[in-house]
């Protein structure tokens, strides 16, 4: 433990920044000695190294961005179909069925990332 009145003996008032102790007049940070942190004794299940490797994540991250693709295509799909009923002689059915179409690959692309992430993580040594 250091004192305070020794480090800064002309200190009248001291500030607490960003946890350092700095007096008004000097600006120089207090020298106290700091103890280490402890080393963490938390154990993290297997399922979080899988964060720690980038393609699994990538993968991760293209599957949901095809999937809410996906969804939105497919609900575009039946509500442009549905409009299209109601009118015959426009190409709102063909416009209906490609929104189907894109929708129903992109969760199939979906699908695809969440398998192939699957196995690279059963494939991964266990540490």
């Amino acid at each position: 433990m250091c004192s305070r009145s020794t480090i800064f003996p002309r200190a009248s008032r001291l500030t607490v920044v960003s946890g350092i102790t700095l007096p008004e007049e000097m600006g120089e940070p207090c020298q106290c000695p700091v103890e280490p942190a402890a080393p963490s004794s938390v154990a993290y299940p297997p399922t979080m190294a899988m964060h720690n490797n980038p393609g699994s994540s990538n993968l991760r991250t293209k599957g949901m961005i095809a999937r809410f693709v996906g969804i939105v295509a497919i609900a575009l799909g039946f509500v442009v179909g549905i409009y299209g009923l109601e009118d015959t002689g426009a190409q709102w059915m063909k416009t209906a069925l490609g929104l189907l179409v894109t929708g129903m690959l992109a969760q199939g692309y979906a699908l695809y990332c969440s398998v192939k992430r699957v196995q690279e993580i059963k494939g991964q040594p266990k540490s």
